[in-house]
């Protein structure tokens, strides 16, 4: 291995999106990014003395790199 490449950091594996579950817009552009909702958090943000659940989306690295028809 050369030492440049043993100094340059890996890539990530996956893009990640943390929203709350009543957030539409934000939901939206994920999905319009490609991501893939994971799952959701319940009550898992707490805002204001009140507990939202939480939507988790994600995409792949090679799935980000691949071009969209």
């Amino acid at each position: 291995m050369s030492s440049s490449a043993a100094r340059r950091p890996a890539r990530p594996a996956t893009a990640k999106c943390h929203c709350r579950a009543d957030n539409h817009r934000s939901a939206a552009v994920a999905e319009r990014l490609g991501m893939t909702l994971e799952g959701v958090r319940r009550q898992a943000w707490p805002y204001g003395g009140t507990r939202y659940d939480k939507q988790v989306w994600a995409v792949l690295a090679p799935e980000w790199a691949s071009p969209k028809p």
